[in-house]
């Protein structure tokens, strides 16, 4: 899915598959996250191996 999809059905399910290193957010998701103020200019994030669980 792409954003014109996504901007046509807010219900869509985005492919997620097939990273290569980049971090793959569902839309929907990243609209809640802005709301939410989580991807705001100069928020830091951590990134943490796949091999790792739980929280830190």
């Amino acid at each position: 899915m792409n954003e014109a999809a996504y901007k046509a059905d807010k219900n869509a399910i985005a492919d997620l598959t097939n990273s290569h290193g980049c971090i793959h957010v569902d839309p929907a998701d990243r609209d809640d996250f802005i709301k939410k103020g989580y991807l705001n200019a100069g928020t830091e994030f951590e990134v943490r191996p796949y091999s790792e669980s739980g929280p830190p």
